[in-house]
């Protein structure tokens, strides 16, 4: 089966943060200072995404190792929801 572009790149990702040495602020410096405008948008559709599927993840789809991932997650949505804003939150980020 072909790799889909989606799914390579988040392998991609995947990779990057596994790499010893890897720069969070360097990932974030650049994302959020120095790539366009529409593709720091584009990019927070994706991390929406994530953030609605960890959210939604049923006790025992999760453990010790992504457990703070989903907890937090949950709180994001909760918050995103008491503002109105409720679910599908990827969709909801203009220009995507």
């Amino acid at each position: 089966m072909t790799e889909t572009a989606g799914a390579k790149a988040a392998r991609e990702f995947s990779n990057f943060v596994n790499g010893m040495g890897h720069s969070v602020e360097d990932f974030v410096e650049q994302l959020t200072l120095r790539e366009h405008r529409t593709l720091q948008q584009c990019s927070m559709a994706i991390f929406l995404g994530c953030i609605e599927s960890w959210a939604n993840k049923k006790d025992g789809q999760f453990d010790l190792r992504n457990e703070d991932t989903v907890m937090i997650s949950r709180k994001i949505k909760a918050a995103l929801e008491a503002e109105g804003l409720g679910l599908s939150l990827h969709k909801m980020v203009r220009y995507i």
